[in-house]
C-alpha cells in the first residue's frame, strides 16, 4: 500500500500528525489489563493471532479484535488487500482498520483490555490508527520474524488461514517504515508463549506510541 493512497483515503481531522515512540525507561510496569490498548502487527505468518490470544488469555478482562474477522463481515462485494480494483481494495482496508479501532474503543469503555490483531502495512496506516484508537496509552508491537520464518509459520496454519501471495514487499515496507515505531520485535527464534510473556512484561516500556494530536 503506497503512502499517497493512504494519505488520500485516510484524510480527515487527524491527518498530518506524526506518530512517535514514547520512552518511559525501566520503571514502567507490565501490562495488567487496567488501561490502554495493544496493537499487534506484522506480515501474515508472523504469529499475530496466536500471540494475541495468549496475551489476552493472561489478563482478567480482555478482547481480541481481529481484523480478519472484521473483514469477513462483508458478505458481498468484498475485495482483498491485494485484489483489484485497487482503489476499492484500499477503501475496504481503511474501513477495516477504522472499524477495528472503533471496536477496540467499545471494548475498552466496557472494561475489557483490547488486543488488536491487524497487519499495519505502513507508517500512514499506523498514524491513522493511533488517531482513531480512543484507549490510552497505545502500545504498538510489530512481530518481526525473518521472512523465511514467517513463510514457514504461514504453512503451518490451517489452510483456510494461509496466504498465497508474496509478502516480501510488505515485509520490506514494514521494516523500512515501522522499525523505529513502538517495538519492532524480532521473534525469529522465539515461540509464541515466550513472545507473549515478553510483550506482557516489556511493552509498556518499549512499545508506547503517541502523536502530536493525542497524549
Amino acid at each position: 500500500m503506497d503512502g499517497d493512497a493512504w494519505t488520500q483515503t485516510c484524510a480527515g481531522p487527524g491527518r498530518g500528525a506524526i506518530v512517535r515512540a514514547v520512552t518511559h525507561g525501566a520503571t514502567a510496569g507490565p501490562i495488567d489489563g487496567s488501561r490502554g490498548c495493544l496493537v499487534l502487527s506484522g506480515v501474515p505468518g508472523a504469529g499475530k493471532s496466536t500471540v494475541a490470544g495468549l496475551v489476552a488469555d493472561a489478563l482478567p478482562r480482555s478482547a481480541v479484535v481481529a481484523a480478519d474477522a472484521v473483514a469477513m463481515m462483508v458478505r458481498s462485494g468484498w475485495v482483498g488487500p491485494v485484489d483489484e480494483p485497487a482503489e476499492e481494495a484500499r477503501t475496504q482496508l481503511v474501513l477495516r482498520a477504522r472499524n477495528v479501532c472503533l471496536l477496540a474503543g467499545s471494548f475498552s469503555e466496557a472494561g475489557f483490555f483490547p488486543v488488536v490483531d491487524h497487519v499495519v502495512a505502513d507508517a500512514v496506516m499506523a498514524e491513522a490508527m493511533v488517531q482513531w484508537l480512543t484507549p490510552a496509552p497505545v502500545w504498538f508491537v510489530t512481530l518481526a520474524p525473518d521472512l523465511a520464518t514467517a513463510g514457514r509459520r504461514n504453512t503451518r496454519r490451517p489452510s483456510t488461514e494461509q496466504v498465497e501471495y508474496d509478502v516480501s514487499g510488505l515485509h520490506a515496507t514494514i521494516a523500512g517504515e515501522l522499525s523505529a515505531l513502538g517495538w519492532y520485535f524480532d521473534t525469529t527464534h522465539l515461540d509464541a508463549e515466550s513472545t507473549a510473556r515478553a510483550i506482557l512484561a516489556e511493552a509498556p516500556r518499549r512499545a508506547q506510541v503517541s502523536s502530536k494530536n493525542r497524549p
